[in-house]
């Protein structure tokens, strides 16, 4: 089944039975691309340079036997911003697309035949539910009783993220701040992807209760706290020279990281959120 929604509703578009019904299904394949060459004098072909992801088109042809009503809300749903998503055959696939095309070709009382087209800027699809994995933070472990001497808790300091998807995804890091320290004269959060070489450096001293959301796909940084000493939560001038958010998008398969934190004596945790992306939906 296949189902465009968006804040006005949804549309749910099924392949017999309904309102609204597919015929025909094209663009849920390979995404086109487009690639830069270089040819040389006395050479025989071209030397590939650089490729590229087109934005995909999802066209679909069918008919709707709603009447007037089922074609006036459809558009109303159809004229907004949305997500396609695609389920069946035990996989779940949606992407962001807007409809850049809706005719209806032939009329026949109350039901026509139709033809719609939707832009996807970003070619990829997304699963169902992001992954999220802890990156930094506390663990207890000691449960029940216990003997002295022990140890009651351990420093998650280190972890393996894998992206399960075809291509590279960029991930959404949740900073939360337990408790702070008595100070010191360091402060800052780095997290590196080892597997990469990339790193990320926040030169910022967070508070207790405080939320940091470095959100890489939208390249932002912000607290929920909103102050004028932190630019009313606007983090992004606290990042390192260095740092490129770009550059901590995660590989496909293994991704290792670890995480300092500078702030001395704060207890903080790092969630790490990941949409992967898949090339195709075909059904």
């Amino acid at each position: 089944m296949l189902c465009y929604e968006n804040d006005w509703g949804s549309l749910q578009l099924y392949g017999g039975g309904g309102v609204w019904n597919v015929t025909e299904c094209v663009g849920l394949e390979l995404p086109n691309k487009v690639f830069q060459v270089v040819q040389y004098a006395e050479m025989p072909g071209q030397v590939t340079m650089q490729e590229r992801a087109e934005a995909r088109v999802v066209t679909l042809r069918g008919d709707c036997c709603g009447g007037r009503q089922a074609l006036s809300e459809g558009m109303r749903i159809l004229n907004q911003k949305g997500r396609l998503w695609i389920q069946g055959q035990g996989i779940f696939r949606q992407i962001e697309a807007y409809c850049s095309l809706f005719e209806i070709q032939k009329h026949h009382g109350e039901y026509v035949e139709f033809i719609m087209q939707f832009t996807c800027d970003d070619p990829y699809f997304g699963a169902e539910e992001p992954v999220r994995m802890a990156m930094y933070g506390r663990r207890d472990l000691v449960e029940g009783s216990f003997k002295m001497p022990c140890l009651f808790t351990s420093r998650l300091t280190t972890a393996t993220i894998y992206n399960n998807g075809d291509v590279k995804a960029e991930p959404i890091f949740t900073i939360y701040c337990k408790s702070v320290g008595s100070g010191g004269d360091t402060q800052g959060i780095c997290i590196e992807n080892t597997t990469t070489g990339a790193k990320f450096m926040l030169d910022y001293t967070m508070v207790e209760g405080e939320t940091i959301t470095v959100d890489i796909p939208n390249r932002q940084i912000y607290s929920d706290l909103k102050t004028t000493d932190n630019n009313e939560g606007n983090l992004i001038e606290y990042i390192s020279k260095d740092t490129y958010l770009s550059d901590l998008a995660l590989v496909v398969g293994e991704n290792q990281f670890t995480t300092s934190n500078y702030n001395v004596g704060s207890d903080i945790i790092i969630v790490c959120e990941l949409k992967e992306k898949y090339l195709e939906a075909v059904m």
